[in-house]
């Protein structure tokens, strides 16, 4: 081969590298934002790059066999990167964890730890925290449900307007706090030992709002809530203390967590004539969706036209009002232009936290499930979360109520 070949060839791999790195930095990135338009159009192919996009992709939607399958491939295959082996396992074990497949969860965890990808220390911390909770409940079982094609129950609010309802945990009916933001469901000791609960050996660390605690695991054997039926459910169990507030005027029993939640497909929770009622149904997926579910928290995209941006939120309805975090800052400084700084305390179904230094907003428009909703007095605080805050309660009721679609994949205000 004659120099000018061997130029010629040299350019060649040149381009190709170079086109295979933005391709993988391109990845990387729609993977960290969860962005689904990237990612949709990075899925289109044949490449081992593109079954990682659609595996994500298909994760996020719930569509989870088909996350499985994908990521899978993603994750075995020695033509990617070890960073992106690494998302993949990462997000293949979030599936798991949904699914309550925790020793496959734990296995995936650690794979991806094993690429030693560099991440800042929280998120290293979180990811460790995550995999010893599920190597604890490596033999515990799997939830089992059964849930009528429709069903409705009351809802009523307590002093932090927190949504509760009739919930019969083994026979014994309770008033539960019902909350999206609760990864799993949660009981105060005294309660589970009460009802009768059937405790693990492991202790573990879990977050919460006012930071990590030490808590116990149990499983109870049945629970029934609006039409729903639930075997081998599990629950974090919490020093009664913990769910204790105001020396005691304050008390959470139980929280019913998202992996019974999300069981009910469509859930509306609806105000008509001064009461509210939980209904739940059965839907189709749409075409329209606007809501994400990464791992075990749902996400959905608010618009605020002021500062030209589009924020992933966590809609927590364990979260009595909507709050941005510094992430959210840093990636739209307009949003927090004329922002005063003042001590502020936050909290909801997890505790309270006082932030000395956080930021806070007079009044902001939002654009939200498919309504515009102006915010007062919202709140910028450091946290640890990914995403750019939680939707709260102030939003969730500022109409009529609100629908968390987990069939369609759809979040919606009720006018």
């Amino acid at each position: 081969m004659n120099r000018s070949l061997l130029a010629i060839a040299a350019s060649i791999a040149l381009i190709s590298s170079g086109a295979a790195f933005a391709q993988t930095a391109d990845l990387s990135a729609a993977i960290e934002a969860r962005d689904t338009s990237a990612l949709a159009g990075l899925g289109e192919g044949r490449s081992r790059e593109a079954a990682l996009a659609r595996g994500v992709l298909a994760a996020l939607h719930r569509q989870d066999e088909e996350a499985i399958r994908n990521l899978r491939t993603a994750a075995r295959s020695r033509a990617l990167s070890g960073e992106l082996r690494a998302s993949a396992w990462q997000t293949l074990s979030g599936v798991y964890l949904r699914q309550s497949r925790f020793a496959e969860a734990a296995e995936a965890m650690s794979a991806a730890a094993a690429f030693g990808i560099e991440q800042d220390a929280t998120t290293t911390a979180a990811n460790t925290q995550a995999r010893i909770f599920a190597e604890a409940l490596a033999e515990a079982p799997r939830m089992r449900s059964t849930v009528a094609a429709s069903g409705e129950t009351a809802i009523t609010r307590d002093l932090a307007q927190l949504a509760r309802a009739d919930t019969t945990i083994n026979g014994v009916t309770l008033d539960a706090v019902l909350d999206t933001g609760a990864s799993y469901s949660t009981i105060a000791q005294s309660v589970a030992e009460r009802l009768g609960l059937r405790f693990l050996d492991a202790h573990v660390t879990v977050g919460s709002a006012t930071g990590d605690a030490d808590a116990r695991l149990a499983i109870a054997e049945t629970l029934t809530l609006a039409g729903g039926v639930f075997h081998d459910v599990l629950f974090i169990v919490l020093p009664d203390q913990a769910l204790t507030f105001g020396g005691g005027a304050y008390k959470i029993e139980a929280i019913v967590g998202f992996p019974v939640l999300v069981e009910f497909g469509r859930l509306e929770f609806a105000i008509n004539d001064g009461a509210e009622h939980l209904h739940h149904r059965r839907s189709s997926r749409s075409g329209e969706s606007n809501m994400i579910l990464d791992g075990l928290q749902p996400i959905a995209e608010i618009e605020v036209p002021a500062a030209n941006a589009t924020l992933v939120m966590i809609i927590d309805t364990g979260a009595r009002r909507t709050g941005f975090s510094m992430r959210a800052a840093r990636d739209f400084p307009a949003l927090v232009q004329g922002a005063e700084t003042r001590s502020t305390t936050l909290g909801g179904a997890g505790g309270e936290i006082t932030h000395d230094n956080a930021l806070a907003i007079a009044s902001i428009d939002v654009n939200a499930g498919g309504r515009t909703v102006t915010l007062h007095d919202v709140r910028v605080t450091e946290n640890d979360r990914n995403q750019h805050g939680l939707i709260g309660q102030d939003l969730l009721r500022s109409g009529r109520g609100y629908v968390l679609d987990f069939d369609a994949m759809r979040f919606e205000l009720l006018g």
